[in-house]
């Protein structure tokens, strides 16, 4: 069975994506970065509530760490993706007779 799903896999990998415009990218992107502010102040109440029981705060607080990272990056990602719209839109704009 694991040979048939990397297989499938791989073969899904060798479709060409379609490419998304930079404005359409950057909503996505400005999207999965609310969804993780979201996910990360639901999971700040939830670790404080969690202040009797150790162990479940402490892997409450890894997942915590785990997903500050992700938004982290998704940051940046975020500000490299408006700076290419950015460009996007300044070349359409000096294309234009």
């Amino acid at each position: 069975m694991s040979n048939r799903t990397s297989r499938a896999n791989s073969w899904e990998s060798a479709i060409p994506k379609p490419v998304a415009t930079p404005a359409v990218e950057l909503e996505k992107v400005q999207q999965h970065v609310a969804r993780l502010t979201r996910r990360i102040e639901q999971q700040v109440k939830h670790l404080e509530g969690l202040t009797d029981y150790p162990e479940l705060s402490k892997r409450a607080s890894d997942v915590l760490a785990q997903d500050s990272e992700e938004l982290r990056l998704a940051l940046i990602q975020l500000e490299n993706t408006k700076r290419r719209a950015e460009h996007a839109r300044n070349e359409k704009k000096t294309s234009i007779p």
